[in-house]
């Protein structure tokens, strides 16, 4: 018996819908070589960060989050950074160039 998910995300494509979303956090600058900020919008700071391959493998989590990301040991590639709130998950997709 084998079973099925479906995970839909809803993740801006490009600069002008990213500016105009209505995400509780951005990343910026995206794309960047492993080192960004996270924006939060006021009163909306996560509980974690998790940031993991296309894969889902978790390469990076942290439980006190702050405005600067420093991940300089991956591959460039698209990653999923994952905000988490008590209420929630949010996802945004992050590309690392180097």
């Amino acid at each position: 018996d084998t079973s099925y998910y479906i995970a839909q995300y809803n993740m801006p494509l490009n600069v002008d819908e990213f500016e105009k979303s209505k995400f509780a956090f951005k990343i910026i600058p995206n794309p960047n070589n492993g080192e960004f900020n996270l924006r939060f919008l006021e009163g909306s700071l996560p509980e974690m960060i998790q940031i993991s391959d296309v894969l889902g493998r978790k390469i990076f989590v942290d439980d006190s989050p702050g405005i600067l990301v420093k991940i300089h040991d991956v591959g460039q590639g698209i990653y999923i950074v994952n905000a988490v709130y008590k209420d929630r998950i949010e996802s945004q997709k992050l590309i690392i160039q180097n």
